[in-house]
């Protein structure tokens, strides 16, 4: 149990570093175009997005720290529940970027029906 929690864990820190590499690469500057998406639609930008862009590269720092903590806590004697607050912080971190280029609350707000 503990090794599917630290796999989970690492996981979950890989997307967000990944989600971070793909808004501040300076090629394409994703978190800009995800800005102007929105703001084109909505025509507005909620204050979490422009709040999570606006972190850029400190979001490396979470999923190193969400991945140090699990990777500390997976060679502790401990028991497996150790590995939940790890895991959770990173499931959390990684959701909160996903909503940040994804605002469900304009979409439905918006929504056709």
């Amino acid at each position: 149990m503990k090794i599917t929690l630290l796999i989970l864990s690492m996981a979950f820190s890989a997307i967000q570093a990944l989600l971070c590499y793909l808004w501040t690469r300076a090629e394409d500057n994703a978190a800009d175009q995800f800005r102007q998406f929105i703001d084109s639609i909505y025509s507005e930008i909620p204050p979490w997005t422009e709040t999570a862009f606006s972190l850029g590269r400190w979001w490396y720092l979470s999923a190193i720290a969400c991945a140090m903590m699990a990777i500390y806590t997976y060679w502790q004697k401990s028991s497996y529940m150790h590995l939940f607050p790890p895991l959770l912080m990173a499931i959390f971190g990684t959701i909160a970027m996903l909503y940040a280029m994804y605002p469900i609350h304009l979409m439905l707000l918006h929504a056709p029906f």
